[in-house]
């Protein structure tokens, strides 16, 4: 605990001595039920809607093995091994493309003015 942390007020009023029943339940993505992980049988419960926005995610732009391939290399043994640099490369390449440019420098600009703007902006539903 840091010094942040000591001078905050305590956290008690979240808490209660009730204990009032709740269930979890987990909303299971399409391209999760792709692989062999022991999920439960989709519902529409347990499935996210179908909107452009979900099945512009629904496919992974490559596949495990196209991973393994870029990666080859990379050392994963222990945290901050792998080349920091080629690593954030072979993701920027993998996720965005490979005609989209690596950024050469950063914007500088101050994310945390009009905070509530910029994130509805990023939030806003693709047709």
């Amino acid at each position: 605990m840091g010094l942040n942390d000591g001078l905050q007020s305590p956290m008690t009023d979240v808490f209660t001595h009730d204990s009032k029943p709740w269930a979890y339940r987990p909303i299971v993505p399409a391209v999760l039920r792709s692989t062999l992980l022991p999920l439960p049988p989709a519902t529409p419960a347990n499935t996210l809607a179908e909107t452009a926005r979900i099945r512009a995610f629904e496919r992974p732009p490559h596949d495990a093995a196209s991973w393994v391939q870029r990666l080859q290399g990379l050392d994963f043994s222990r945290s901050d091994r792998a080349d920091t640099t080629r690593f954030n490369r072979i993701l920027w390449a993998g996720l965005k493309g490979e005609d989209v440019p690596y950024p050469r420098s950063r914007s500088g600009r101050n994310l945390r003015a009009h905070r509530k703007q910029l994130l509805k902006r990023v939030s806003t539903p693709l047709p």
